[in-house]
């Protein structure tokens, strides 16, 4: 098993980790509910419990082992995805910049990219996380493209149910935790703060949320959705960043490799809006109105405080107006 997916999902044994991994893809939607691949997990985990309940673990775990190696490929491309989407929003920021070409930290990224797309194509997805994930540290770390992730969010209301803030909803966002699964550790660090800290399913817009760091990632001010942030992903994979293999070898720059000479501009990057990026899941949207959601983690009411039965108990939360009685 990768050692990203150890850091995600434990060390534990087989069928803990099946389990682990299962819950993360179709709580995450990577697996759409009801799709035949949901179905398949599904049933798999089924004859893995059935198996552990008639104490059959040595079948447990050879079942656990296989349903693993299935669900790990859609997992690391999932994050490969998510990372070079990152990655192109960082060239295309900088591709604008004055005599950018002719800087040596950029040739150095795009020579990165290049070869972690070239990983891409061979499906050698971690590989390719890796160093993508090394690309962006430095876009940050040269030309401030990525601001570090914010350690204060600002719970808001949407009119689209799916997108409305919940500790569910506000967990998944790359900025944050970049997984649903995470909403247990906001509601805990915050649950002093909501109208009933016993009930995480109902928060209120406006509230500040403050964020804990779970891998060591450094976070800093309060999210704005005018700002590009490091993804979440990002860190499940820089550890590793320095070396892969023989044939990976990802070159540094120090800053005596370059002369840097403001005054042309090489190494100015323009201020940029991310209204399109960050914030393209998050803004309000009236115009598309939300969809039956089978899986009742997602519901909302239009300034009304009644309460909504959570019976998953998976953090699915309504958020509500609490008027002015003044």
């Amino acid at each position: 098993m990768a050692d990203t997916d150890t850091q995600r999902f434990g060390d534990g044994d087989s069928v803990e980790i099946a389990n682990a991994m299962n819950d993360y893809l179709i709580k995450n939607e990577i697996v759409k509910y009801g799709s035949s691949a949901y179905k398949t997990l599904t049933n798999d985990m089924k004859q893995i419990n059935e198996y552990q309940k008639n104490d059959e673990n040595e079948n447990a775990t050879q079942k656990a082992n296989e349903l693993i190696s299935i669900m790990e490929p859609i997992i690391l491309k999932d994050d490969n995805d998510r990372l070079i989407k990152y990655t192109d929003i960082g060239l295309d920021k900088l591709s604008s910049a004055n005599d950018i070409s002719e800087n040596m930290y950029y040739k150095n990224i795009l020579e990165m990219t290049e070869q972690a797309k070239a990983l891409t194509e061979n499906d050698e997805f971690e590989k390719s996380s890796i160093i993508l994930a090394s690309v962006i540290m430095e876009m940050k770390q040269y030309f401030d493209i990525f601001m570090t992730m914010p350690q204060t969010y600002t719970v808001v209301r949407r009119n689209n149910s799916r997108t409305t803030d919940s500790f569910w909803n506000i967990s998944s966002y790359d900025f944050i935790y970049a997984d649903t699964q995470k909403w247990q550790i906001l509601y805990e660090k915050n649950k002093g703060k909501i109208r009933d800290e016993n009930n995480p399913r109902l928060i209120s817009p406006g509230l500040v949320f403050n964020i804990p760091s779970i891998m060591g990632e450094q976070r800093e001010g309060l999210y704005k959705s005018s700002e590009t942030y490091i993804p979440m992903t990002v860190y499940y994979y820089y550890d590793n960043a320095l070396v892969i293999e023989e044939e990976v070898i990802i070159e540094s720059y120090t800053t005596e490799d370059i002369v840097e000479d403001d005054s042309e501009g090489i190494n100015q990057v323009e201020e940029y809006s991310n209204e399109d990026v960050n914030a393209e899941n998050y803004q309000d949207d009236t115009s598309n109105e939300a969809e039956d959601d089978e899986s009742g983690f997602y519901n909302t009411t239009q300034g009304q405080q009644e309460e909504v039965v959570d019976e998953d108990n998976t953090g699915g939360i309504e958020i509500y107006k609490i008027e002015d009685n003044n």
